[in-house]
């Protein structure tokens, strides 16, 4: 894998706009609520976020999100993986700096929260201008209709590059199964699936392909560059 020293490096070759989706819990922040496993009406298993990623309901099993919800928790507990939390500021910052039309956008595997404002102050006392109009929070745990995360996430940012403003995508994220899916959906793309290449190269027309990024954090923030 190469390593990615700076955000910079990835933008070289950028005619156009960029966006960047970025994970929460792991490459944010190191999260402690858990998701509950039912059934029959009793708690039969605690999962962690990585947990979840990847588990599959049992037959008569169900999810219990309350924990994953609670904006208390959230803000007492989660820690800030301090290499990430710059790397996200000064993208922030660059963007407001020049003027940029780029957007960042937080894409989580959960749900609503149960305050939303007590949520995004632990953005906030962590350093993030999580209320700046380049920055969104996508919660993808809300689209129940959609079975994994990795679907989910990708659904989310096909609705973005719908629009044809953005010629590079970035995905920071800790999960190695959403990054594979993000790299085959990078694929499909180039190859004219959703017709967002072409509404792409209307807007800019020096652009012969989308720039996909998929950038794996480690435990200590670090992000590498995986193809």
């Amino acid at each position: 894998m190469k390593q990615l020293l700076t955000l910079e490096e990835s933008d070289n070759s950028i005619t156009g706009n960029a966006i960047t989706f970025i994970d929460i819990d792991e490459t944010t922040f190191n999260t402690y609520a858990k998701i509950g496993v039912m059934k029959n009406g009793k708690k039969i298993k605690s999962l962690t976020n990585q947990e979840f990623n990847t588990y599959d309901l049992q037959p008569g099993e169900s999810f219990n999100f309350d924990e994953f919800r609670d904006s208390e928790v959230f803000n007492k507990t989660s820690k800030p993986i301090d290499l990430m939390i710059k790397k996200i500021q000064k993208l922030i910052d660059c963007i407001k700096l020049h003027g940029k039309t780029e957007k960042v956008i937080f894409l989580t595997a959960r749900a609503d929260f149960n305050d939303k404002e007590l949520f995004l102050k632990t953005f906030r006392q962590n350093g993030i201008d999580i209320d700046d109009a380049s920055v969104y929070v996508e919660r993808s745990g809300n689209l129940t209709d959609i079975k994994n995360v990795a679907d989910r996430k990708r659904y989310v940012i096909i609705k973005y590059l719908k629009s044809g403003k953005y010629s590079a995508v970035r995905m920071f994220d800790d999960d190695i199964k959403n990054l594979k899916t993000f790299i085959e959906l990078g694929k499909e793309i180039n190859l004219g699936k959703f017709d967002i290449l072409q509404n792409v190269k209307d807007r800019y027309p020096r652009v012969k392909k989308i720039l996909f990024f998929p950038l794996r954090v480690d435990e200590t923030g670090k992000a590498q560059l995986i193809r």
